[in-house]
């Protein structure tokens, strides 16, 4: 069972969901700048 914590630092249509095996965020700038770091190689 899990509990939603709004929070204002995620963007509209954003998600971020954290557990005690590790997180996962899926706003769109984050995808973004993972997509840039890949093309980069930073």
């Amino acid at each position: 069972v899990g509990e939603v914590v709004p929070d204002p630092a995620i963007t509209r249509g954003g998600c971020r969901v954290e557990t005690e095996f590790g997180s996962i965020d899926q706003q769109f700038e984050r995808q973004v700048q993972r997509i840039l770091e890949e093309m980069t190689g930073e």
